[in-house]
């Protein structure tokens, strides 16, 4: 009996007060892993999560705003898989998810909460064709509600997708993927995927991806709440105010991007550069107006999804080295300039830096092991709100762990 019943139980908890102000967070995980095996070919798997996290989110300094957020999380997962004797793969899947969360200001503006409750059947099914072609077709349906500030709303999905994956004469790899989404009250969504790979060599490995997507928008993004809130400070007024959208478009985004890895002993080298053109895209605008009179100054900020094109175009550098068995090192270097129109695009800083040394030992019958990590972390200035306003500074991190 013990030889079919496997189990797993692992927890975690953070908390950090930030690196910007009212960036503090503290989290709290939970998840249980029990396998079953019916026959040397069929497994039954229950999977278990429970998640609680707290954490601020950082606005402009000068909206006078703390805003605050709470989610829970509870996730029960149940799935079969059954290998046939042509090697044909079977998986059904079942999941339901709880999910209640709220965000408030100091408890009395913005005070939002949101309640939802998920369930889904996923099935798949992998197959050759020709002894030549790896292929998967996949369908997922999903049903449930969900009630924020009072209104509730029944959620209907379902997708099926296909992927297929091809090797000619050894060293090129082709693939490509499609799936087709529908939703309840709203209309399809498409995505597609093409690449290829090709090894010239043992050590060397070529690669190209392109990609499509039209996506329409969310239930969130048409029917968010209206919520206004205003205050003064001596002759300073400030005015705070977000809204839904009614009238977005569907998202056109494409994608491409290529590069190459050379892996040589314990020496690995990996670049890739990438470009993105998202036409109509659905984001989240948060501008800022100010008015200076004789008498008073008038600040008005406005939160509101809008559709608007932008770009993204960059690359990465990726470095690692083994030392011995024990030691290990990494660095990694990108660059991004993303923009929307004249502005950049908030969040995104336009350098980035990580890197690591790491000391590991594993006893030989791996009944225990170690793990010693020094890690640094650099991200360059950056907006935190549209239209190239309100800038941070740069950040520098150093971080150890043990494990």
């Amino acid at each position: 009996m013990a030889r079919k019943i496997d189990f797993y139980f692992t927890g975690g908890w953070k908390k950090s007060d930030g690196y910007v102000a009212n960036s503090d967070f503290e989290s709290l995980y939970l998840t249980g892993n029990l396998l079953y095996k019916m026959k040397e070919n069929w497994n039954i798997r229950l999977k278990a999560l429970h998640f609680e996290n707290r954490a601020g989110n950082p606005l402009p300094h000068d909206t006078l705003i703390t805003l605050k957020t709470k989610e829970d999380r509870t996730i029960l997962n149940l799935n079969s898989d059954y290998r046939f004797k042509n090697n044909t793969f079977l998986k059904l899947e079942t999941f339901y998810c709880a999910n209640p969360a709220e965000s408030y200001n100091n408890g009395y503006f913005l005070n939002r909460k949101k309640t939802g409750n998920d369930f889904y059947l996923r099935g798949s099914y992998e197959f050759k064709w020709k002894k030549k072609t790896q292929n998967k077709v996949e369908g997922f349906l999903s049903w449930g509600d969900t009630e924020m500030d009072g209104t509730k709303r029944n959620l209907r999905e379902g997708y099926i997708s296909y992927l297929g994956l091809t090797r000619f004469f050894g060293k090129i790899d082709n693939f490509g993927f499609a799936r087709l989404t529908f939703q309840k009250g709203f209309h399809w969504e498409l995505s597609t995927l093409y690449g290829v790979s090709y090894s010239p060599k043992k050590e060397l490995t070529l690669f190209t991806n392109v990609s499509y997507s039209l996506a329409n928008p969310t239930n969130y993004d048409f029917y968010l709440p209206r919520s206004s809130y205003s205050t003064h400070l001596d002759s300073t007024y400030f005015s705070y105010q977000e809204s839904y959208n009614r009238f977005l478009t569907y998202e056109n985004l494409f994608t491409i991007d290529a590069g190459f890895s050379w892996l040589k002993n314990d020496f690995k080298l990996g670049n890739s550069i990438f470009y993105s053109y998202d036409y109509n895209n659905i984001e989240w605008t948060f501008s800022k107006v100010v008015n200076q009179l004789p008498a008073y100054t008038s600040i008005r900020y406005q939160v509101y999804p809008s559709n608007r094109t932008r770009n993204l175009f960059g690359f990465g550098l990726n470095l690692d080295y083994t030392f011995s068995p024990n030691f290990q090192a990494s660095l990694s270097y990108a660059y991004k300039r993303a923009r929307a129109g004249d502005f950049s695009i908030p969040y995104t800083p336009e350098h980035s830096f990580f890197g690591y040394f790491q000391y590991s030992y594993e006893s030989t019958k791996k009944e225990y092991g170690l793990k010693l990590r020094l890690e640094q972390e650099y991200i360059s200035k950056r907006y935190l709100a549209d239209y190239n306003q309100d800038r941070v500074p740069f950040v520098l991190l150093f971080n150890s762990k043990i494990t």
